[in-house]
């Protein structure tokens, strides 16, 4: 079943690579990845994957990535994509995020 995963990480070398590998090493085919930097915040990017991922490995995959150092916040929003931390038609994150990448920040 195919998951879409949003993640907002610190703008380092290897971020990308730690997102990426969580789902890799699940053996799960990754069919589209993009990654954006935050035009309002230095040093902040947004990642949104989507994958082909068994359900029983949704939830843990977001938590794995939640514990990546580098993430701020993954968000699964296969279910409802307009439920996006960063919508496109605007350039301001959810406050749940905002307040994840401030403490991140200071």
């Amino acid at each position: 079943m195919r998951q879409t995963i949003q993640v907002w990480v610190e703008d380092k070398h290897g971020a990308l690579m730690r997102v990426a590998g969580i789902i890799a090493a699940k053996g799960a085919n990754i069919h589209a990845l993009t990654l954006a930097p935050d035009p309002s915040r230095e040093g902040v990017s947004r990642i949104t994957v989507v994958a082909d991922l068994e359900p029983r490995l949704h939830q843990r995959v977001v938590n794995e990535m939640n514990r990546l150092v580098n993430v701020f916040a993954a968000v699964d929003i296969s279910s409802n994509p307009s439920e996006t931390l960063w919508p496109v038609s605007s350039y301001e994150p959810m406050p749940a995020a905002t307040a994840r990448i401030e403490e991140f920040a200071s």
